[in-house]
């Protein structure tokens, strides 16, 4: 005799939670997609679990966040690449030099000025690792 015929209600009862797993997966596999579409930087599992929790009201566990994205999705922690600002771009140098005009004609004004140097504002982001796609750069 097997456990069909002689638990059914066992059987039925897994089969629920069998049916409530592969829906929290699903949950799990769009929040992420979506977050990574929307190029926020997926930093831990705890960050899908509250996104999941906030926009399903369906709580997951870190174990099974963590099992989705590495098994299913394929996806890779990495260590996080910090780039050079862009600070010599064409839009930069216009932009400069329209700060500089308007200084330039507060000077003239008799205006004082207080120069608050912020070249520093782009290191305030310690994140130490990320998640990314396999293929797809891990920089910020």
């Amino acid at each position: 005799m097997c456990l069909a015929q002689r638990e059914p209600e066992k059987l039925r009862e897994r089969k629920e939670a069998e049916k409530a797993r592969f829906c929290k997966i699903a949950l799990i596999k769009d929040t992420t997609n979506k977050l990574l579409n929307r190029k926020v930087a997926v930093t831990s599992c705890k960050q899908i679990q509250q996104k999941v929790a906030e926009d399903y009201e369906i709580p997951v566990g870190s174990k099974l966040v963590t099992y989705v994205m590495t098994k299913e999705m394929n996806l890779v922690y990495r260590q996080v690449k910090k780039v050079a600002p862009q600070a010599n771009s064409q839009r930069c140098l216009v932009l400069r030099q329209q700060y500089a005009i308007s200084l330039m004609a507060l000077l003239a004004q008799g205006k004082r000025i207080i120069n608050v140097d912020e070249t520093w504002l782009n290191e305030t982001n310690f994140q130490r690792k990320t998640w990314c796609r396999p293929l797809s750069s891990s920089t910020v």
